[in-house]
């Protein structure tokens, strides 16, 4: 029985680790521009790194910063214009606010 409420407790633990990764997902979805593309997403319990490229790579920390949803955005290297696509290049950290931190599982 103990075995069984362990297997148990675990797939929970995965199913609101997934809502919660689905959630973050659809909110970057809504908030950034249209022009803008995530390459990859880095989540740790409430730190997240986004790296992708934009038409407007300086608008996003204020846009992340704006949408009450994350705090301490930064680059976390110098912008770099690809030289394909003319898109800046970007890798931004923030922190989820600690209000939505509550909802975070590891």
């Amino acid at each position: 029985a103990k075995v069984l409420e362990q297997k148990v407790t675990f797939i929970e633990n995965e199913i609101i680790h997934y809502k919660y990764k689905t959630e973050l997902l659809n909110n970057l979805t809504i908030l950034l521009p249209q022009h803008t593309w995530l390459n990859q997403i880095e989540i740790f319990s409430n730190k997240v790194v986004l790296k992708g490229q934009s038409e407007q790579a300086t608008d996003l920390i204020a846009i992340l910063m704006g949408s009450g949803e994350f705090e301490s955005a930064r680059f976390i290297n110098s912008i770099q214009q690809d030289r394909i696509t003319g898109k800046d290049n970007f890798q931004i950290e923030t922190l989820l606010l600690e209000s939505k931190g509550e909802q975070h599982v590891d």
